[in-house]
């Protein structure tokens, strides 16, 4: 459904552009969650923007392709911007109170984004836009419909916004850290929502997170993203579970939900370069322990792990790195079980499975 072909973003730093987002691949169909994580700076926000053409002045796409449905959107016309932006394609802001106008009420909000697409009868778009809240998981649609933004909690005001985005039923729903601002229980609710909205309406969604036990309850695939480059990609287990980036593992051990019982917690050494800072080789070769003299000069590529079990039709385990992880044949790390940059060292572990 959605086919994005080296894609590569630029800047403008210091008079001149400068590349943000390395040639970028991949592939989202019909009713696929695809997850992306990755620390702030890396690119994750800036890729989302540009599939929504709202790249913000200073940004602008270098080179490659975005199709929907088999129409390339780059070379969209304006007058056709309209049926597939907000239509087709549907964007969910990370702060819910900065996307809703705190003038107006919540029903009339709704009814612009409707009606800014299709013509129909007000009785009609009131019909729709009560089912929509309805939809989202909202108990009382007819009162949040009526009230303002500041008379609902912050999870309405959420569910409010997922319901603006979704009342078209598009193709495609981008969502940038829609769940950050939100309690435990509330989170849980609107990752079930999307969900619901992916398996019923067959609704394909790219949900944008820190939050990896998040991303791991409701994503089918995972890439990893670190300054502007992506440097794994596959299915939730084979990611989560059997990560091949060093990046990836180092991501895993630094957030406690992942880590082994009385293993201690481990941060990244160093810290993210700026996304506009390419070094010749390897993104990550200053902070990776496993680092060698080819990863600080050549760009590893991106290839398919090598797994002889791999089914026709599983989603391929990739990663741009000279030295993945290794596994034994249970599919256990055999590579090193310390990491060097630390004095201690640091065992690497990733938690099993968690239910879907």
């Amino acid at each position: 459904m959605l086919e994005i072909q080296d894609l590569s973003l630029e800047l403008y730093v210091d008079k001149t552009w400068k590349p943000a987002l390395r040639p970028l691949t991949f592939r989202l169909e019909p009713g696929e969650i695809t997850g992306i994580i990755g620390e702030s700076g890396s690119g994750k926000s800036l890729l989302a923007k540009a599939l929504m053409n709202i790249l913000p002045a200073r940004a602008r796409v270098a080179s490659g392709s975005i199709r929907l449905h088999g129409t390339e959107l780059l070379s969209l016309p304006r007058h056709r911007f309209r049926s597939v932006y907000g239509r087709q394609l549907a964007y969910i802001f990370q702060n819910p109170a900065g996307a809703l106008n705190p003038l107006m009420r919540i029903g009339d909000q709704l009814l612009d984004a409707l009606l800014a697409h299709e013509e129909v009868p007000r009785k009609e778009a009131v019909r729709r836009a009560l089912k929509a809240l309805d939809e989202v998981g909202i108990s009382d649609p007819e009162r949040v419909f009526r009230a303002y933004p500041h008379e609902i909690s912050g999870g309405m005001k959420q569910r409010a916004v997922i319901a603006c985005a979704v009342i078209h039923e598009p193709d495609l729903l981008i969502a940038d850290e829609a769940t950050t601002a939100l309690d435990a229980t509330i989170r849980k609710q609107i990752l079930d929502l999307f969900l619901v909205l992916s398996k019923k309406k067959r609704m394909s969604i790219l949900y944008i997170s820190h939050d990896i036990a998040a991303v791991q309850y409701v994503a089918d695939k995972i890439m990893v993203l670190y300054g502007g480059m992506l440097l794994e990609t596959g299915a939730r287990g084979d990611v989560l579970d059997r990560p091949l980036h060093p990046y990836t593992a180092d991501l895993l051990q630094a957030v406690p939900y992942h880590v082994k019982p009385g293993t201690k917690l481990a941060g990244i050494p160093g810290n993210v370069p700026p996304i506009t800072a390419k070094p010749p080789g390897c993104i990550y070769a200053p902070r990776c322990g496993y680092a060698t003299e080819r990863c600080k000069e050549d760009l590893p590529p991106m290839v398919v792990a090598e797994d002889p079990s791999t089914a026709a039709d599983k989603i391929p385990h990739t990663h741009a790195c000279f030295h993945p992880l290794l596994r034994d044949s249970l599919g256990k790390e055999t590579h090193l079980n310390t990491h060097p940059s630390s004095p201690e060292g640091r065992e690497r572990y990733v938690q099993q499975p968690a239910a879907h």
